[in-house]
């Protein structure tokens, strides 16, 4: 029997400058999230951007939402994606986060 984790959820966002054209910079706010989406019943996690100066929002890179049966596959799909995209600063932020809920994850899972 598998055990889902429902109530947990991650999300970090970060700012970024971009450029479109010489000249033409928008402050971007993007997002890593991962969270349980009972309508399908997957672990979901997604990556958006906002332009807050004109409340865009989209998927900066057209990746669509990975989707895990497993919560262990999303924390490290979560890892991974941050790793690549998120600042250095936050990377390490992230990656302790996620290192402790797999430790509390394997934790829980044996006392069962």
């Amino acid at each position: 029997m598998k055990r889902r984790v429902i109530g947990r959820s991650f999300k970090h966002s970060w700012e970024y400058e971009y450029s479109w054209d010489e000249g033409c910079y928008f402050n971007i706010t993007a997002t890593l999230e991962l969270c349980y989406e009972p309508a399908i019943g997957k672990y979901v996690v997604s990556e958006r951007g906002a332009d807050s100066s004109v409340g865009r929002h989209w998927n900066p890179h057209r990746r669509p939402d990975a989707k895990f049966s497993s919560y262990q596959e999303a924390l490290h799909r979560y890892l991974e994606l941050a790793n690549y995209y998120a600042p250095s600063d936050l990377r390490e932020r992230i990656r302790i986060d996620v290192e402790e809920e797999l430790e509390k994850w394997r934790q829980n899972d044996s006392s069962c």
